[in-house]
């Protein structure tokens, strides 16, 4: 997956009160650059947790749902 903006999630963590989500991010952010999914059923298999929601989008829960990561995905293929 290719990440476009890095620089969005570390401005959040860098917000008082919010350097608890730095190392959920980073890992979030570590893990999707070394998958390409084909399909919600890809991202569900590595994120149990995540929300397949219309419009290819997905929520993803981060730092033990303490923050909530929408994303629009463009699926290979």
């Amino acid at each position: 997956m290719r990440v476009i903006s890095v620089g969005t999630l570390r401005d959040f963590w860098l917000r008082p009160g919010r350097s608890d989500a730095e190392q959920p991010l980073k890992s979030w952010v570590h893990v999707v650059r070394a998958h390409e999914w084909y399909n919600p059923a890809e991202i569900k298999a590595v994120f149990r947790r995540a929300d397949v929601i219309a419009g290819n989008r997905v929520i993803f829960n981060i730092g033990g749902n303490k923050y909530r990561l929408v994303c629009a995905v463009h699926y290979r293929g």
